[in-house]
């Protein structure tokens, strides 16, 4: 059979395609759960929901990973970083929203979350405000250690983003939409 080759599978891998590939995992894959919490320093925790685009009046969360822990319900709220920069104060408004949604009786404790290449986290300021970091060559190691079809496409996702965070990231910065942040 002839290798048909088209190119990569995705022009670009967008920071929504990897949004729902972690959120499609949260919610099928309790291994995966445990994977990901242990990383956030979490352990014995149990899978009790995940939101994509969570909004408020201080910006949008990307994912919100809702665990049980310790008789507690302990949310994790991640941005998700291809490579676009920070917008101005955006992990400072993470910690806004979880305040708020504690508050409002949403949840009892949270855990702030990075996920991006590790070229981009390692060029994060020591002031970020982000209580974990998870590298998508992390991500991209637990997919490789599964020898299914499934994480064989979704290790390829990962390396794509992987590739696309070494390429780098031209930011046009629309000062409306900066302004309006």
């Amino acid at each position: 059979m002839a290798e048909w080759n088209f190119g990569n599978y995705l022009a670009t891998v967008q920071e929504r395609d990897i949004d729902l590939l972690l959120m499609e995992e949260f919610h099928v894959s309790p291994v995966f759960v445990t994977w990901f919490s242990t990383q956030v320093g979490l352990n014995d925790v149990a899978f009790a929901g995940a939101w994509h685009s969570v909004s408020d009046i201080d910006g949008e969360t990307d994912l919100l990973l809702l665990l049980a822990h310790s008789g507690k319900r302990l949310a994790v709220l991640i941005e998700n970083k291809v490579g676009a920069a920070e917008q101005p104060d955006q992990d400072a408004r993470y910690h806004l929203r979880a305040v708020r949604y504690i508050e409002d009786g949403k949840f009892d404790e949270y855990r702030t979350c990075i996920c991006a290449p590790e070229i981009y986290l390692a060029a994060l300021p020591d002031t970020s405000r982000y209580e974990c970091r998870v590298s998508y060559e992390k991500i991209l190691k637990w997919y490789s250690s599964h020898a299914d079809s499934r994480s064989a496409w979704r290790s390829h996702i990962m390396s794509e983003a992987i590739e696309q965070g070494r390429r780098g990231y031209t930011m046009i910065v629309d000062q409306t939409t900066t302004k309006f942040h």
